[in-house]
């Protein structure tokens, strides 16, 4: 797989078992770090680090935030604040975390952020990974019938990118209701590729903003339309080739 760097250089590797580099800006292996903590929150607004959970709403796949307030993030201008959707999914992230590992017999355990190892300004907090396998586990807490949205693939896609594995599962539920709703998602490295492509230019527009001193009167750069269109494409794809409902 050859991907761009922020520099406009590519680099090849491939999802399996990828080495990990650990930031020269963090003390301890970011790995450990515990999400939600202080630390955990420095080390993902250093270097205008774009995270999983951050890539899908600067391209306008985010329903809670809009592509210029999440580049503002981004930036260091704004910080991110928790929505009723969000406090939600925290307060149900264990107890759905918990009810997938009694149905699937798996343990699973908490980890911090993991870095990519050639892109190093994308990361990721999965909620959880399985013990032994490392697949990723990201848990959804809906208010509706839950239904796999752009902006979780794209999430998923990062995640598994990051921790170097090929399979991950996004786990919904929605809220009142017992039954779990589970897609099993294998990583796609066209779709990776692609959402890098559209995300280097921001990555570099903030890292050059913060450089300069110049965040306050930094605008978003335009995502060409033409790279949004394909990427939608791509996306379609995707869910008929590496996505399967499996509960």
């Amino acid at each position: 797989m050859r991907l761009p760097t922020s520099n406009g250089r590519v680099e090849t590797t491939s999802a399996a078992s990828l080495p990990y580099m650990i930031s020269k800006w963090a003390s301890t292996d970011p790995r450990d770090l515990v999400q939600g903590s202080k630390k955990w929150f420095n080390y993902r607004r250093e270097g205008a680090r774009i995270t999983a959970s951050l890539a899908p709403a600067l391209l306008g796949f985010g329903p809670f935030s809009r592509p210029t307030e999440t580049f503002e993030i981004l930036l260091g201008e704004r910080t991110s604040s928790s929505n009723e959707h969000m406090m939600r999914g925290n307060r149900e992230e264990a107890k759905i975390a918990n009810a997938y590992a009694r149905k699937m017999n798996v343990r699973l355990r908490e980890v911090g952020i993991y870095t990519h190892p050639t892109v190093g300004w994308i990361a990721a907090s999965p909620d959880r990974l399985v013990v032994g396998s490392a697949e990723v586990i990201e848990i959804k807490s809906t208010s509706a019938a839950p239904s796999l949205s752009d902006s979780w693939l794209i999430q998923l896609t990062i995640q598994l990118a990051c921790v170097g594995v090929e399979t991950g599962y996004l786990v919904a539920q929605q809220v009142g209701r017992r039954e779990l709703v589970v897609w099993k998602v294998k990583f796609d490295r066209e779709l990776f590729s692609a959402l890098i492509t559209l995300l280097a230019p921001l990555h570099v527009a903030a890292m050059t903003a913060i450089k300069d001193g110049t965040e306050d009167e930094t605008e978003m750069p335009l995502v060409p339309r033409a790279g949004l269109q394909e990427l939608k494409g791509i996306l379609r794809e995707a869910r008929l080739l590496y996505v399967s409902r499996v509960g």
